[in-house]
């Protein structure tokens, strides 16, 4: 088992979307860390998690539950 485990970006935004996207995300136990940057707040998660990750935050628009 590796001891640093590089992070892969999967959301940017700030505001009431971001939240929904890290309620998401802690639902689903996925681990993430937040990071500013210059497109609002960044969402990093581990790279093997970045896949089920994103696959999730799409399936949450396409339903409309997050905007």
């Amino acid at each position: 088992m590796a001891l640093f485990e590089p992070r892969t970006p999967v959301y940017a935004g700030e505001g009431d979307e971001l939240e929904k996207v890290i309620k998401l995300l802690r639902d689903h136990s996925i681990d993430f860390k937040t990071k500013p940057g210059a497109a609002g707040t960044l969402v990093l998660v581990k790279r093997g998690l970045a896949d089920e990750a994103e696959m999730e935050i799409r399936e949450a628009k396409a339903r409309n539950w997050l905007w």
